[in-house]
């Protein structure tokens, strides 16, 4: 069965981007991320807080965070994740500490410079040197870490937390069960489903249809492949299955998400 690449790990180069898409799955990543939502209403889930970010506001995402994005309507967001290792004035920040501000109004940057900057950053990001780039990110990321006030964190290891989502990542078009995940990790049932409760923020079944959900978007976005087959590849064992938690998650049927991003 083809692969289905919808979590990606951006340690090994900065991805900076601007697109109109911002609806991703609970998940997390040992990189730090920047989002910069210019136009458009979304909704931020972190750690199980829900924040609404309107336009002009930015969130900073610290490294291994649960957090999702989901937009009902058209969006203009600029996305900045990058590994803190290559910031080394703030690496320790990043990696030992957590914003009590993790979304900064509109109204806080007015006169800061920082969307702007981060304007500037997304246009001339491509074209830059590799020192140019590093000094980018950094000239954003400390504006913005300075203002959603970081303080040392005391959380638990997150390593079954990060286990589970990367088997799942791996493993979402095949039929999961909540007993086959627990058996592929040598984990209890009762432990795995408490991981989704607490920690993702949904059920475990939703979680793993909202991957599917999001596979097959990218497939109707870029392929000319039929719905049946589409459903299939993500895994949903029947097409009214694949109608029904599709419209849940985008608001519109498949064929009608094919037609307008296609």
């Amino acid at each position: 069965m083809e692969k289905l690449e919808f979590f990606h790990q951006y340690n090994k180069e900065a991805l900076v981007v601007c697109n109109d898409r911002i609806r991703y799955a609970p998940h997390l990543h040992s990189d730090a991320e920047i989002v910069a939502l210019f136009a458009g209403r979304a909704t931020l889930l972190l750690d199980g807080v829900e924040y609404t970010l309107e336009a002009g506001d930015f969130a900073v995402i610290f490294p291994n965070r649960i957090h999702s994005y989901r937009a009902d309507d058209a969006v203009t967001v600029g996305k900045f994740i990058f590994s803190p290792r290559d910031l080394p004035p703030l690496t320790e920040i990043f990696e030992t500490q957590r914003p009590q501000t993790p979304v900064i109004r509109a109204a806080r940057l007015r006169d800061s410079g920082i969307p702007q900057l981060a304007q500037e950053i997304l246009s001339a990001y491509a074209d830059a040197a590799p020192a140019v780039r590093r000094a980018y990110l950094m000239l954003l990321s400390a504006k913005l870490v300075t203002l959603c006030a970081p303080e040392k964190t005391q959380d638990g290891d997150n390593t079954a937390v990060l286990r589970v989502l990367a088997y799942c990542e791996k493993s979402f078009a095949e039929p999961l069960t909540l007993d086959s995940v627990a058996h592929a990790l040598f984990l209890s049932k009762s432990y795995i489903s408490h991981i989704f409760s607490d920690k993702i923020g949904m059920p475990f079944r939703q979680y793993i249809n909202r991957l599917r959900v999001n596979a097959a978007e990218r497939l109707l976005r870029e392929t000319d492949r039929s719905i049946t087959d589409i459903a299939a590849a993500a895994g949903f064992s029947g097409i009214r299955t694949f109608n029904r938690a599709f419209h849940l998650n985008t608001g519109m049927s498949p064929r009608a998400y094919a037609k307008e991003h296609r």
